[in-house]
């Protein structure tokens, strides 16, 4: 009967050319491919078959649609198996895999004219995956893909992009475009040869062994987004790797390689102003032509050397202009051939491991806490140290016309004493308060904290950490939304040595706050009034907070002279 079904359903469709679906319902193992899918249609009507249902496929099957538009769609509890191998050609010829399954144990092919695999939601498991020219497959936010290997062909019309998770136990080989939105990982990443060899990351990336680069092909990551590679980096043309953008942080664009970056051509490799980069082992060139380019505001750590002796031309470009900020921290050796070395204000030669144009590790505190912190964080980080705290918490939230702030720590060793710290860039950040901690301790402390901003607005917080011989900890920032119902007032005199006035408003309560956060002096009374004596009070810049008889603030900023 089933098969009665689908022989009427395709000769009705090839005879009138009318739009028609087929509904699968039950389940079953199919072994003749034209009980399946219709093999090279010649009419241009729209036809296509939805899957609810486990279905087992067995031997090879191609779905190959020359005109009109096919597809099949494997809907929530549907499942396709093909035992053999799968092509999907031609056309419209599409795939869509939405809330079922679809697995492919042998090589699932697709190519030609507009094919498609479109993973919505649910799972896709493939053996080998061959994307050709003029086809796509698109793993989508609400799915995991697996393969055993990827390829993407040598065209720009062969695309793969992952909104989701895509794990491949193996190669991933890429000759076309490649998008990373969601979360990817494979043992290795091997670019191809030609000018539509682009891997762009806007996701995560792991890399269980190599990233190779040869010849045009690229590896580009934008800002927010992060790439490890565990083992090398291999790269040979130019500008194979770029590093973030040229937006400001945050968020930074993070890449950690655990082994060495290796140049074996004229390899390129760009920092760019929100990156970051950590190499554990060598960054080396063995051509000429290589250059490391480090952009204002990027920063690169190199636990090893780096030698760029192999040839003529090779350089780095520290382009870090800011006092105090190298961007470049080398802890082994420089090297170059003669007449190569620093660029950007340094003078080229021969340069060894004591050239102005980088620090090493040594240098960051103080110097770069943040860059610090970042790699002290990092997987098998050599900066790692031993905590002096453990955090448990550290919550940040709005109560009234303040900012509250609480942490609780579950353990202490040597802590001398916390900041928070302010910023509404959530890049400059201030300390408004200085808390001292409990040295030694193995019980649980808590900790509490309310700030007053000057004024509304977004504003961003965070917590640091200070033992006694001055290594630190920074922890996660918060951002809160700090909302005001102001009222009108002016205050006068400001500057002033002895009163601060005010007028417009019924004040019954005022109090002159330190930028800390201190209430450093306040009078608070059932009756209004229109003044307060400030003259105990230490010259400097303060926060006058004014509160209605209605329940509303006022806060100005005043100077005491």
């Amino acid at each position: 009967m089933k098969r009665h079904i689908f022989f009427s359903f395709f000769f009705w469709c090839l005879c009138v050319s009318l739009s028609a679906q087929v509904t699968s319902t039950s389940s079953g193992s199919w072994d003749d491919p034209n009980n399946w899918s219709p093999v090279g249609v010649p009419n241009p009507s729209s036809q296509s078959i939805t899957i609810t249902h486990e279905m087992t496929i067995t031997g090879n099957r191609s779905w190959s649609v020359w005109s009109g538009t096919t597809s099949v769609s494997i809907n929530t509890n549907g499942k396709v198996a093909v035992t053999g191998n799968l092509t999907i050609q031609g056309g419209s010829a599409d795939i869509i895999v939405n809330g079922g399954e679809l697995e492919v144990l042998g090589t699932m092919t697709i190519q030609n004219g507009g094919a498609q695999l479109t993973v919505q939601s649910g799972l896709l498991d493939v053996g080998t995956a061959q994307v050709n020219y003029g086809s796509q497959v698109t793993v989508g936010s609400g799915a995991n893909a697996t393969f055993a290997t990827l390829n993407v062909g040598n065209n720009s019309t062969a695309i793969f992009q992952n909104d989701g998770i895509t794990q491949v136990s193996g190669d991933l080989n890429y000759s076309g475009p490649v998008t990373n939105i969601g979360t990817l990982q494979a043992l290795n990443i091997v670019g191809g040869g030609s000018g539509s060899s682009v891997f762009n990351n806007n996701g995560i990336v792991e890399v269980n062994q190599d990233i190779s680069l040869p010849s045009s092909s690229k590896y580009f990551t934008s800002q927010g987004s992060s790439t490890i590679a565990r083992g090398n980096v291999n790269i040979a043309a130019n500008e194979n790797i770029r590093i973030g953008d040229s937006n400001p942080p945050p968020a930074y664009t993070d890449m950690l390689i655990k082994g060495s970056l290796i140049s074996t051509g004229s390899g390129d490799i760009l920092v760019n102003t929100n990156g970051r980069l950590a190499v554990y082992g060598d960054i080396t060139a063995s051509g000429g032509g290589s250059y490391l380019r480090i952009e204002n505001g990027g920063q690169a750590y190199v636990q090893g050397s780096i030698d760029f002796s192999g040839g003529t031309g090779n350089f780095i470009d520290n382009k870090n202009t800011v006092v105090g900020f190298m961007g470049l921290y080398v802890d082994g050796d420089v090297l170059f051939s003669e007449f190569d070395g620093f660029v950007g204000g340094e003078t080229r030669g021969t340069q060894s491991g004591s050239n102005s144009g980088y620090n090493s590790s040594s240098d960051l505190p103080g110097e770069n806490d943040d860059f610090q912190t970042w790699l002290g964080t990092l997987e098998d980080s050599p900066l790692a140290s031993v905590l002096p705290i453990e955090l448990k918490s550290f919550e940040a939230w709005v109560q009234s016309d303040r900012v509250q702030l609480a942490w609780t720590t579950s353990t202490e060793t040597n802590n001398e004493f916390f900041e928070i710290q302010r910023s509404q860039n959530g890049v400059s950040f201030e300390t408004v308060a200085k808390i001292d901690g409990a040295g030694n301790s193995l019980t649980q402390i808590s900790y509490n904290h309310d700030d007053i901003p000057p004024h509304g607005g977004l504003w961003y917080y965070r917590l640091k950490q200070t033992d006694y011989d001055g290594q630190f900890e920074i922890f996660e920032m918060h951002a809160v939304q700090l909302t005001r119902e102001e009222i009108r007032v002016s205050v006068f005199p400001n500057p002033t040595s002895d009163f601060i006035n005010w007028r417009g408003v019924k004040v019954i309560d005022a109090a002159v706050v330190s930028l800390e956060g201190q209430i450093m002096k306040r009078e608070a009374d059932s009756e209004v009034f229109d003044k307060l004596n400030i003259s105990d009070l230490n010259s400097g810049t303060y926060v006058l907070r004014l509160m209605t008889n209605t329940g509303k603030y006022h806060v100005a900023r005043i100077v005491i002279r």
